[in-house]
C-alpha cells in the first residue's frame, strides 16, 4: 500500500479515539480523517481537525478508508473487527484485542482467513522509557526478578470499565504483555506458572475489578503485579499514577519510574540514565500528557507496516499472549469472569 494521501478511518472517538485523529491530522502521509460515534457531543472536537471529512454514528458507514484504527470499547471490538476485515480495510486495534482470550482468538481467526493487514495498539513498546528498558536488558545478565506497580486515579476510569470485567483485563494486559516480552528477550518461548492472584472491587463496585495483585513464575523467577484504579484525581504520590517497574537481574537492575524515567544500575555502580523526560515527573497533573510520545511512535510504525506488504503485525501475537496470561490470571483467581469457553487452546505464553 502507498502510504500517502491516506484516507483514515477511526472508529471510536472518546479519548484514545481522539488522541489517534489529533496525530493522523499533524501526519503528512494523512489527507482525509472520518470519525464513527454514536455520541454526537464529540461532533465539535471533530471539526477542530482541519483534514476532517465526516463524522458518523457508526462504524459501517466509513467508506473509501484505506485503513482504520479500532477505538471502540473492547466488547465491541470483535464485530468492527469482522466488519473491516471481510472489508479488506487494514486496521491498527486498540488493546486488548477483546474482553476475553476467546474473542481475541476469534478475531484472529478472522484476520488470518480474510489476510487482512493488522496491528494491536501495544503503546508501551513505543513509549522511550521502555525502549530503553528493552535495550538493556542484556546488561543486567539473567533475570532473578521482575515486579510492576501501575496505579492510576480518576473518577472517569470507570468508564474503561465493563461489566464483567475491569483493571486486570484493561491495565493489566500492558503489564502481562511486558512480563511476556521482558522473559521472551531473555527465555525465548517463556512459559509461565500462576502462583496467586486476587482481584478487588473497593473504588467501582458495579464495575469489574478494580484492583489486582498476583505473581507468576518462570522457572525459579517471580514476576509480581499490583495494578489498581482509583475513584479519585491524586494516588498517594499526589500524582495521577503511580507507576514503577524494578527488573533485577544477576549483573543489576534497571528502574522504570513513573513513566519518565529508565536507569540501569550494574554491580553497585550509581546509576546510569539511560532516558529521562526533559520535564520530569508528573506534578499533580489530571491528565496524561506524555501518552502522545508513545501513540504518534505507534502511528508512524502502522503507517511503515503498510507500506511493508505484510499481514500480521507481531503486535497481535503478543497481544495474544498477554491475553493468554490474563485469562490464566482470572481462572487462578477463582473469577467468574473466567468464563469455560474462553480458557486458551494453547498453553498461556503462546
Amino acid at each position: 500500500m502507498e502510504v500517502d494521501k491516506l484516507n483514515v478511518g477511526i472508529a471510536g472517538f472518546g479519548s484514545i479515539g481522539t488522541l489517534h485523529a489529533q496525530i493522523f491530522d499533524t501526519m503528512a502521509a494523512v489527507d482525509v480523517i472520518q470519525v464513527a460515534d454514536p455520541n454526537r457531543l464529540y461532533q465539535e472536537r471533530f471539526a477542530a481537525l482541519p483534514k476532517k471529512k465526516s463524522f458518523h454514528d457508526h462504524y459501517s458507514a466509513l467508506n473509501g478508508c484505506d485503513c482504520v484504527v479500532i477505538a471502540l470499547p473492547t466488547g465491541l471490538h470483535e464485530s468492527a473487527v469482522s466488519h473491516f476485515a471481510e472489508a479488506k480495510v487494514p486496521m491498527l486495534i486498540e488493546k486488548p484485542l477483546g474482553l476475553t482470550y476467546g474473542e481475541a482468538e476469534r478475531m484472529m481467526a478472522v484476520l488470518k482467513r480474510e489476510r487482512v493487514p493488522a496491528m494491536c495498539g501495544l503503546t508501551g513498546l513505543y513509549h522511550p522509557e521502555f525502549v530503553a528498558m528493552y535495550r538493556q536488558l542484556p546488561a543486567i545478565g539473567d533475570l532473578v526478578s521482575v515486579t510492576e506497580r501501575l496505579h492510576e486515579a480518576h473518577p472517569l476510569l470507570r468508564r474503561t470499565l465493563s461489566e464483567a470485567r475491569g483493571v486486570l483485563a484493561v491495565n493489566g494486559i500492558h503489564t502481562l504483555h511486558r512480563f511476556h516480552k521482558i522473559a521472551s528477550l531473555q527465555a525465548g518461548d517463556p512459559v509461565f506458572s500462576v502462583d496467586e492472584v486476587t482481584l478487588g472491587h473497593d473504588a467501582f463496585s458495579e464495575h469489574g475489578e478494580d484492583h489486582a495483585k498476583g505473581t507468576l513464575h518462570l522457572g525459579g523467577t517471580p514476576f509480581t503485579f499490583d495494578v489498581s484504579f482509583h475513584n479519585r484525581t491524586e494516588c498517594d504520590n499526589g500524582w495521577p499514577i503511580d507507576y514503577g517497574i524494578d527488573i533485577v537481574g544477576t549483573r543489576g537492575k534497571i528502574v522504570v519510574t513513573g513513566h519518565y524515567k529508565c536507569e540501569t544500575l550494574l554491580d553497585g555502580v550509581p546509576a546510569e540514565v539511560n532516558y529521562a523526560h526533559p520535564d520530569g515527573p508528573l506534578e499533580r497533573q489530571i491528565t496524561y500528557p506524555r501518552i502522545l510520545i508513545g501513540v504518534t511512535a505507534e502511528l508512524k510504525a502502522f503507517l511503515e507496516f503498510l507500506g511493508t506488504g505484510e499481514e500480521q503485525h507481531f503486535t497481535l501475537h503478543e497481544a495474544l499472549a498477554g491475553q493468554a496470561l490474563v485469562e490464566a490470571c482470572y481462572a487462578k483467581a477463582g473469577s467468574d469472569n473466567s468464563l469455560e469457553d474462553d480458557t486458551p487452546t494453547e498453553p498461556a505464553n503462546r
